[in-house]
């Protein structure tokens, strides 16, 4: 299973729809605070929320299709055969 770390902030409608996601899904991660992290996050090149940590990879949470991506790639999860219509 992978390391996952969602960076996300109050309000956010992206992160909501991600938290969302992610439960539906039944997909577990860990919640901190986008603010505590923002010189990191920045430092790779994102500007908004949310940001997704996936084992060592950065992804945009705003687009699912890249986390899905990703979570294939970088954990090994079919989530691709769960996801009809997501």
């Amino acid at each position: 299973m992978p390391e996952i770390t969602l960076y996300s902030k109050t309000p956010c409608k992206p992160c909501a729809n991600l938290k969302v996601w992610f439960k539906i899904k039944n997909i577990k991660y860990t919640e901190v605070e986008l603010a505590d992290h923002i010189d990191e996050l920045i430092s790779y090149g994102f500007m908004a929320a949310p940001v997704v940590k996936i084992n060592s990879t950065y992804v945009a949470g705003s687009n699912i299709s890249d986390v899905r991506s990703t979570l294939e790639d970088q954990g090994g999860l079919n989530v691709t055969s769960t996801l009809a219509n997501a």
